[in-house]
């Protein structure tokens, strides 16, 4: 006859100790259909990656050096008004009587309160992004050589007589170059998604939509030209910055 010893030593299996410390068993869970079925942490949500500094606004103080330059072109125009200075380019003085110095001054003045109004909003807008994300030597260190192309080449192709005076080129092409960054480096989105944003911004924002003898279309376009042949040129050796960073 069995005793009450012999019938638990029977009924419960024999475990080490080590075995219960070294090697666990671990019994996967499965469905009512025998499937493997994935642990509940498997279901929550993957950290969210940091956004990119785009997604953040700029500080004021950012916008200083640009309010300086354009009270600055500013200045010259009304002094320009007042004296009856001629600093405007053309083909005839830039490229016959040797006056290159007049592509430089050409950006800085305006034909009326009007003109320099419509270019400086842009110029202020776009002057404090790019200083902001990217710094000084993209705005203005190379907004300056990409207005002096434009003003090179719109000379070159119109008639030798006409003068060009105004901003508007420098400004497309800083236009350019913030698109050719932000496709770059806006790292919150996909890139089929940028290049469909900037192209949307491009289309109705820098296309004319009426014809104005008194607007250089020509300087519009070759300033957006040379703004993207400076924004692909640099692109390797330019980081983005934080905006919102106080230091």
């Amino acid at each position: 006859m069995q005793t009450v010893d012999d019938l638990s030593k029977e009924s419960v299996p024999s475990v080490h100790v080590l075995d219960l410390l070294v090697r666990p068993e671990v019994e996967t869970p499965r469905g009512p259909w025998g499937e493997p079925v994935p642990e509940a942490w498997e279901f929550l949500p993957s950290p969210r990656k940091p956004l990119g500094a785009f997604s953040r606004w700029p500080l004021r103080k950012y916008a200083v050096m640009t309010l300086l330059l354009g009270a600055f072109i500013s200045a010259v125009s009304l002094i320009q008004w007042a004296a009856g200075l001629d600093l405007s380019a053309s083909g005839h003085n830039v490229y016959a009587k040797g006056e290159v110095w007049r592509l430089v001054t050409a950006l800085l003045v305006h034909g009326d309160l009007g003109h320099l109004g419509s270019n400086l909003l842009p110029f202020l807008f776009f002057g404090w992004m790019l200083q902001s994300y990217f710094g000084f030597w993209i705005f203005p260190v190379l907004a300056l050589p990409i207005g002096v192309a434009s003003n090179a080449l719109t000379v070159a192709l119109y008639d030798s007589r006409l003068h060009l005076l105004g901003a508007s080129g420098m400004i497309y092409g800083m236009i350019a170059l913030w698109l050719v960054l932000y496709l770059r480096f806006d790292v919150d989105r996909a890139l089929p998604k940028r290049i469909a944003r900037a192209v949307a911004f491009a289309l109705l924002m820098l296309m004319p939509t009426t014809y104005d003898a008194n607007v250089s279309h020509l300087a519009h376009a070759s300033g957006f030209v040379a703004g993207l042949t400076g924004g692909f040129v640099v692109m390797p050796f330019v980081k983005v910055r934080d905006p919102s960073h106080r230091n």
